[in-house]
């Protein structure tokens, strides 16, 4: 009985010490973003409605926030969702 009392004292201070325990704080939040390489503006009207279709998932609406213009042809559209 003695060690069934002294387990649960054990572990209830145990709890309780994780309980109290600081968390991490937070420093910087940012918007959840999304990027697609797209060549001609049919593709970037694509990318366009995947970034919508992406931030839906946070009941949010896409916007283009920058391109970046590549040598190659494809060039990267990013969407922050707000």
């Amino acid at each position: 009985m003695y060690r069934t009392i002294a387990t649960a004292a054990i572990l209830s201070v145990g709890f309780l010490a994780a309980c109290e325990m600081p968390g991490p704080d937070r420093v910087e939040t940012s918007r959840p973003t999304v990027s697609f390489e797209y060549g001609d503006d049919e593709e970037l009207a694509d990318a366009t409605e995947q970034a919508e279709e992406y931030c839906e998932a946070y009941d949010q609406e896409a916007r283009l926030s920058d391109t970046d213009e590549r040598d190659e042809g494809e060039d990267i559209a990013i969407f922050e969702c707000r």
